[in-house]
């Protein structure tokens, strides 16, 4: 067949002109497309679609606050400016800070409350500890994270004229994400887990928000980041130990933390670039765990080391091998030794840095134990105690236990952990209750002549799990049948004897006739 014509001029100049055409279009797209001013969309935010923002298009637009737009940074922190949540120092201060970064920052957040104010004492205590000796390669970042906005107005105006020098020297940051920025409480109230009330999810939940602000912020003021707490404190050597230690071990860019204590999220101490990620990390899963375990899967995460489900635990395994290696050589190492969790807590010749007893590290969810070193009738959660073993009783109580850490667990039982609940009458959440409706009682197979009680709550690690306001009582006969007992209790009637409102209650003295009851 015959071989198509040619293309005539014309048409093979419109070819070229479109071709170029197509070039440039593709050229201007791809210069032009990192400047696009619109909001960005679902693929830069999306953890808008886990955290159920409606329209997914990024962070919503909340308020414009005078110093630029706020978003619901609890939907995507892309899009919330770091200086937008500063209250300290200046704007020209934080600038100078970003531009210069110091060595290492600590983060601390702080609330109010009623009975006592932690902040002014830890910082005064930390800034005596960090010293005038390479002070200004140190610095802390303060997130005041409570809705109160008289209370956030006033601490600033102290922290201000109280810490002038600190704040002029670009030593101390303070900031405050304003309840806006935070999730509903209905919201995070829906998804209740570890058997938790919905107070105690939603101090969880906002925890994890305010360390996400907090490690938002500090991102760039320093080279490396430490988390503290606002009642934490410190040894004098504090500084100078951590400094040591930072030289010594961590020279290489393995780790991705360092472990200063045992205590939960205190002592803990990262990179500062990689902040951004862990402060997303906590954000995405605000209501899913506590920040102390989170970290330990974010870890898991980010490392190169093999994914394991108890890293704490094989740590201290591995170190344990590693230390008896030295003098033992039928030790055998793992196969593998993780390299990205440095415990400086477990060097022999290191010194405790913080004065709070250190709690055990653990994975999965936390229950009261008590020292084992101490007498065996002390060594339950919640119990009654007496000189020998303690009489046959069976326990009971109408307050849901948490999994397995049952009632009958806080007496006459070798078990360490004790009777564990949440299951409590407290004023600021609901529902509302009166504290007669909740008891745990102990009745006893034979009636008994008590001339004393001790009752012990809480433990090393959970120092603060105890009633506020109960009432000790001695129960005499047993109800009728007809009695709803997990409204009443046992026995027929009881007699009050002391106030419960500290983690230990002992009492002595004498009772009218033998004891059924005891609750």
């Amino acid at each position: 067949s015959p071989a198509p014509p040619a293309p005539s001029v014309p048409a093979r100049a419109a070819f070229a002109l479109a071709s170029a055409a197509a070039v440039l279009l593709n050229l201007g797209v791809v210069i032009l497309a990192p400047l696009w001013q619109e909001a960005p969309s679902d693929a830069n935010c999306s953890r808008s679609r886990r955290l159920g923002v409606k329209d997914h298009q990024g962070p919503a637009i909340a308020e414009t606050a005078g110093r630029g737009k706020v978003v619901q940074a609890w939907s995507c922190l892309s899009g919330l400016e770091p200086s937008s949540i500063r209250l300290l120092p200046d704007a020209a201060r934080e600038a100078s800070a970003r531009a210069a970064p110091r060595w290492l920052f600590f983060g601390l957040s702080s609330v109010h409350r009623k009975q006592a104010e932690y902040l002014g004492i830890t910082l005064s205590h930390l800034f005596d500890a960090l010293g005038e000796d390479k002070a200004s390669d140190t610095g802390i970042v303060v997130h005041l994270a409570d809705f109160d906005e008289q209370w956030v107005d006033s601490t600033k105006k102290w922290l201000s004229s109280g810490f002038e020098d600190e704040v002029e020297a670009n030593r101390l940051h303070v900031i405050h994400a304003p309840q806006r920025l935070y999730r509903d409480q209905e919201e995070v109230f829906k998804n209740l887990k570890y058997g938790d009330p919905p107070f105690r999810q939603w101090w969880r939940a906002k925890q994890n928000l305010d360390y996400a602000f907090l490690m938002w912020y500090a991102a760039g003021l320093s080279e490396f980041y430490m988390q503290l707490e606002d009642d934490v404190q410190v040894v004098p050597n504090f500084l100078p130990a951590v400094r040591s230690f930072m030289q010594q071990h961590a020279t290489s860019n393995s780790w991705v933390m360092i472990a200063f204590s045992k205590l939960g999220f205190i002592g803990k101490m990262f990179n500062s670039a990689r902040l951004p990620k862990l402060a997303e990390f906590l954000l995405v899963f605000h209501d899913e765990a506590p920040c102390d375990w989170l970290v330990w899967v974010f870890i898991d995460a980010i490392s190169n080391d093999p994914v394991t489900a108890q890293i704490p635990e094989d740590l201290e395994t591995e170190l344990g091998k590693k230390i008896a290696s030295a003098t033992n050589p039928n030790v055998k190492m793992p196969k593998s030794v993780r390299d990205d969790v440095l415990l400086y807590y477990r060097e022999q010749k290191t010194v405790q840095l913080f004065l709070s007893s250190p709690a055990t590290v653990v994975t999965k969810p936390p229950s009261p134990r008590v020292p084992l070193d101490v007498n065996p009738q002390v060594q339950s959660g919640i119990l009654v105690s007496a000189v020998q073993r303690l009489p046959p009783a069976k326990v009971y109580s109408n307050m849901q236990a948490w999994k397995s850490y049952a009632p009958e667990l806080a007496y006459n039982s070798d078990s360490t952990h004790g009777f564990w609940t949440s299951n409590t009458c407290c004023a600021s959440r609901p529902p509302a209750c009166v504290a007669p409706e909740k008891f745990i009682e102990v009745v006893f197979d034979t009636p008994l002549d008590i001339a004393g009680v001790k009752l012990t709550m809480g433990a090393p690690d959970h120092q603060q799990d105890y009633l506020r306001n109960g009432t000790m009582e001695a129960g005499y006969g047993l109800a009728p049948q007809t009695v709803q007992v997990d409204e009443k209790g046992r026995c027929a009637w009881y007699k009050s004897m002391i106030g419960v409102t500290l983690p230990e209650v002992v009492w002595s003295g004498s009772l009218p006739q033998k004891v059924k009851c005891l609750r």
